[in-house]
C-alpha cells in the first residue's frame, strides 16, 4: 500500500493499483490554498485546491481518522517548512480547510432527481431525432417516386412538421449549406476565435494543479505565453462581430417590420432570446449527468464543485442574462463563462432603438451617441484597474467598446458601399455611340455629388497604399495589446502562487493598460474588416471565407457553451498532477478542440437546430 501512496503534497500515488489491492481504498487529503496575495480581488483561482496528497490505506481507516492524523501532522509542522509550502497552518486549522475523501465516497446518480430527469430527456430527444430523420427520409423517397404512393409526401401536417424539425438529415443539410457572401470571412474569424478561447481556457483552468508549480515564474515568463494571455481579446472579437452583424442587418430588417408594434423590436428581442436560450437551458441541467460518469482520485472535487450548487440557486439569472450582475459574488455565478451571453444580449437590447434611428436616416446622431458612449469604457478602464481577475471584467460598460466599434464599422461600410455604388457611371449602359445620345445620357444619368468626406474616404479605401497602412496599423495594435496583456497578467497570476517573485503592475501602468485595452482590438478589427468587406483581402480573406468554415462557424455557439465544462470534466479525472509544458498544452488544446466540436455537433442536432426550426414554425418570418 505504501508503494501506491503519494510521497508528499501534489502527489496522488497510484490510484488504480491501490483499488486493485484487497481490503484497500484510496484517500485524498486536500489542503485549501492560501489566500491569494494578488490585489484587485483576484480570488477566482482560490477555488482550485493546489495542495493534495493521495494515500493507499486499509479500508478500516476512515476519513475522520485520516483527517485527524493530518491535522496532528500539520500542528507539529515547523514554521520554516510551512512557509516554504505556502501554508498558513493556524488559518487552515481554524477554518477547517483540511478535507479527506476516500474512493468509495462518491456522489450517487439515483439521488440526483435533476440528473435522472435530464437523462430521460436526452433519451426522448434522441428518439425524436431518429423519428424525424425517418420521416424526412420517407418523405424524400415519396417525392422521388420510390415510395408506393407520393401522396404521403404531401401529408405534411403540423405534427409531421414538428417531428421533421428534429430530422438529422435536414439539420445536417442546413449545417453545411454555404452561400457566397461578401462577409463570409467572418465565419473563419468566428471559428478561429473560439479556438483561441479554448487555448486560453486549457492553459488557465489549472485543475487539479501543476506538478511544476514552483516554476510558475519561469513558465509564465516565456514569451510564447503571449498567445495564451492574448486570448482575452478573442472575446472582444466576438463582441465586434456581433455589433458589426447587427448593424449590418437590423436597419433594413426593422423597416420591413414597420407595421409591427415598435417596428417589431419586441418581436426581435423575443426571437433572439428564444434562439439563444434552449441550448443554454438544456446544458445547465443536462451537464449534471457528467458528475456520475467519471472516475479518478480527485474526481470527487468535480462532483462536489460549487458550480452545481450555484446553478441550483442562480440558474434563473443565467437564463435571464443578468448573471453578470446577480449574484454579486462572481464565485457564485451559475456557468460563469456565460457572462459573455449576458453582455451580448444586453448590448442587443440597447442598440436596437439606435439602429431603428439609423434605418430612418439618423446616422449622424447615432454615431455621435456611440462615440460618446465609447468614452465610458475608456475612462473606466483607466480608473477601475480593469482585470480578468476581478468583477469589472464582466460588467457591460467595461466590455461594450468592441461592440461599439463593430457597429461603427458596419455603419461606415454601408456608407462607403452606397457611395461606391452611386459613383459607378451607368452612362455606358444606356448611351449609344453617337455624341447626341451620349449627351442625353450625361443629362439624365449625371454622377451624383457625394459629400466631400465620403468621397475622400472612398478614394482612400480604394488606394492600395491605404489598405496596407490599415493592415499594418491593425497588426501593431493587436500585437502590442497581446504583449501588454502578457506582461500584465503574468505578474498578477504568478502572485497567486506561493514562492513567486513576479509582482503585479503599479497602479499607474495598470490604468494606462486598461484605457488601451478597451480600444485597441476593436479599432484593429475595424481596420481589417472594412477593406475585406469592400472586396479586398486577397488570400487571407479567401481562406477565412472558405466553405469549410461555414459549418464550423455554426457550431461555434455550442463549442463556446460546452468547452469549459469538458475541460474541467476531463482534467478532474487526472491520475496525477500534470506538468506544464508547451507541448502538453498543445496536445490538450487539440484534444479539447475535437471533443468540444463533436459535443457541439450533438447539441446542434439534439437541441439547437430543432428548437430554431420549431420557433420558425411558430413565428414564420422571411429570412433576412
Amino acid at each position: 500500500m505504501v508503494m501506491n501512496s503519494g510521497i508528499g503534497l501534489n502527489t496522488l500515488g497510484n490510484y488504480d493499483a491501490c483499488l486493485a489491492l484487497p481490503e484497500a481504498h484510496h484517500c485524498v487529503l486536500t489542503v485549501a490554498p492560501p489566500v491569494p496575495r494578488a490585489p484587485r480581488n483576484s480570488s477566482w483561482l482560490a477555488a482550485t485546491p493546489l495542495a493534495m496528497a493521495g494515500a493507499c490505506v486499509p479500508e478500516a481507516c476512515g476519513e475522520a481518522e485520516i483527517r485527524n492524523d493530518a491535522v496532528g501532522f500539520l500542528e507539529h509542522l515547523s514554521p520554516e517548512i510551512a512557509k516554504k509550502l505556502g501554508l498558513d497552518v493556524a488559518a487552515l486549522l481554524k477554518d477547517s480547510q483540511v478535507d479527506v475523501t476516500c474512493s468509495e465516497n462518491r456522489e450517487s446518480f439515483g439521488a440526483d432527481v435533476t440528473a435522472c430527469t435530464m437523462g430521460a430527456l436526452v433519451v426522448i430527444l434522441c428518439f425524436l431525432v431518429g423519428l424525424g430523420t425517418y420521416l424526412e427520409v420517407h418523405k424524400l423517397k415519396a417525392i422521388r417516386g420510390e415510395a408506393s404512393s407520393s401522396s404521403e409526401a404531401e401529408q405534411s401536417g403540423l405534427l409531421v412538421q414538428v417531428l421533421v424539425a428534429f430530422s438529422a438529415v435536414k439539420n445536417t443539410r442546413d449545417l453545411v449549406a454555404h452561400e457566397r457572401m461578401p462577409t463570409n470571412f467572418l465565419n473563419g474569424m468566428r471559428y478561429l476565435s473560439i479556438l483561441w478561447v479554448i487555448l486560453g481556457h486549457v492553459a488557465v483552468f489549472t485543475k487539479p494543479g501543476w506538478s511544476n508549480i514552483s516554476k510558475v515564474d519561469e513558465v509564465l515568463g516565456n514569451y510564447s505565453m503571449v498567445f495564451l494571455f492574448g486570448a482575452f481579446f478573442a472575446v472582444d472579437t466576438f463582441f465586434f462581430m456581433s455589433g458589426f452583424l447587427q448593424a449590418s442587418v437590423l436597419p433594413r430588417h426593422l423597416l420591413k417590420l414597420r407595421r409591427k408594434p415598435l417596428h417589431g423590436l419586441p418581436l426581435l428581442y423575443l426571437l433572439r432570446y428564444l434562439r439563444m436560450t434552449p441550448p443554454l437551458l438544456f446544458l445547465i441541467f443536462a451537464s449534471r449527468l457528467t458528475r456520475y460518469v467519471g472516475d479518478g482520485p480527485v474526481f470527487h472535487h468535480y462532483q462536489r464543485s460549487g458550480e452545481w450548487l450555484h446553478c441550483e440557486h442562480y440558474w434563473w439569472t443565467t437564463l435571464l442574462y443578468i448573471n453578470n450582475f446577480v449574484p454579486h459574488d462572481r464565485l457564485e455565478m451559475c456557468w460563469a463563462w456565460s457572462w459573455y451571453l449576458s453582455c451580448d444580449f444586453q448590448f442587443f437590447l440597447v442598440v436596437g432603438p439606435l439602429l431603428l434611428a439609423v434605418a430612418y436616416g439618423f446616422v449622424g446622431p447615432v454615431v455621435v451617441i456611440l462615440l460618446l458612449v465609447e468614452v465610458v469604457p475608456i475612462i473606466l478602464g483607466a480608473s477601475s484597474e480593469l482585470s480578468a481577475l476581478n468583477r469589472s471584467y464582466f460588467l457591460p460598460w467595461n466590455r461594450c467598446s468592441p461592440y461599439i466599434w463593430g457597429v461603427l464599422a458596419a455603419l461606415l461600410l454601408q456608407r462607403l458601399t452606397a457611395a461606391s455604388t452611386a459613383s459607378v457611371g451607368v452612362r455606358d449602359v444606356v448611351a449609344s455611340d453617337d455624341d447626341e445620345h451620349r449627351g442625353e445620357a450625361d443629362l439624365f444619368f449625371e454622377e451624383p455629388r457625394l459629400p466631400r468626406y465620403v468621397s475622400l474616404l472612398l478614394r482612400v479605401a480604394r488606394a492600395r497604399w491605404s489598405r496596407w497602412l490599415s493592415y499594418a496599423t491593425a497588426g501593431v495594435l493587436m500585437w502590442t495589446g497581446m504583449t501588454l496583456s502578457w506582461v500584465k497578467y503574468k505578474g498578477e497570476w504568478a502572485a497567486l502562487f506561493p514562492g513567486a517573485t513576479t509582482h503585479p503592475w503599479a497602479t499607474g501602468y495598470d490604468r494606462l493598460y486598461g484605457a488601451y485595452y478597451v480600444i485597441c482590438w476593436g479599432v484593429a478589427l475595424g481596420l481589417l474588416v472594412i477593406p475585406w468587406a469592400l472586396g479586398h483581402g486577397g488570400f487571407v480573406k479567401e481562406v477565412l471565407g472558405h466553405a469549410a468554415f461555414t459549418p464550423l462557424s455554426r457550431l461555434t455557439f455550442g463549442i463556446y457553451l460546452v468547452h469549459p465544462l469538458l475541460i474541467e470534466y476531463t482534467t478532474w479525472q487526472s491520475r496525477s498532477y500534470p506538468t506544464w509544458t508547451t507541448a502538453g498544452v498543445a496536445v490538450a488544446f487539440l484534444g479539447q478542440t475535437v471533443l468540444a466540436t463533436m459535443a457541439s455537433l450533438c447539441l446542434y442536432l439534439l437541441v439547437e437546430k430543432p428548437a430554431a426550426n420549431l420557433i420558425a414554425l411558430c413565428v414564420p418570418m422571411k429570412k433576412s
